[in-house]
């Protein structure tokens, strides 16, 4: 509860109590009336009243948030960047089994693409949370971004790794004998 104004000692009282309660309470009226002291004449009735009534006078903010349209992201994010890497390094395939048949050693290909993946994975993954942060803070304030940027860390890191080994899984199966049928194949 804040007051306004703040007393200066115990024995001040405030004029105004604001209290934030969620969820929704129908005894939270109860508790804040046993804090108010009324005097005689010198005031009105204490009042109890919503100050935000934009969502309903009694909001189901979990089941709103458990609903919202954009929670499968959360899961798809990681999904994607796996799909996108198996696809991006799969196009490269005639190099990579190129590079086999050359006596390149595998190792040194999973090195590279690893770099390579990061590459464009990182930017993007620091481009996404700027975006995030930046959209929650033009929109709501700086506690509510920093919150939205904490919850999406998880996923866009998970999609950092699931690009990496989405690059590995493909990179294993391509074989240098593969290199000619990829060539005959190729369009």
């Amino acid at each position: 509860m804040v007051g306004t104004p703040t007393p200066i000692n115990a024995g001040q009282q405030w004029d105004e109590c604001w209290a934030t309660i969620n969820p929704a309470n129908p005894d939270a009226e109860d508790l804040l009336n046993t804090t108010a002291t009324a005097i005689p004449g010198a005031a009105p009735a204490t009042q109890t009243k919503q100050a935000n009534t934009m969502l309903g006078t009694n909001p189901d903010l979990d089941t709103r948030h458990q609903q919202r349209t954009t929670r499968i992201m959360l899961a798809i994010t990681p999904i994607a960047a796996f799909a996108i890497a198996i696809m991006a390094t799969r196009a490269r395939r005639i190099e990579i089994a190129d590079d086999l048949h050359m006596g390149i050693p595998r190792q040194g290909i999973l090195a590279t693409t690893a770099l390579e993946t990061l590459a464009w994975t990182l930017p993007a993954i620091l481009t996404a949370t700027a975006i995030t942060y930046t959209t929650a803070r033009w929109t709501s304030s700086h506690a509510n971004a920093l919150t939205l940027t904490a919850i999406q860390l998880p996923p866009l890191a998970t999609a950092l790794i699931t690009a990496q080994i989405g690059a590995a899984i493909t990179i294993t199966a391509i074989h240098d004998n593969q290199l000619f049928a990829f060539f005959k194949n190729r369009q």
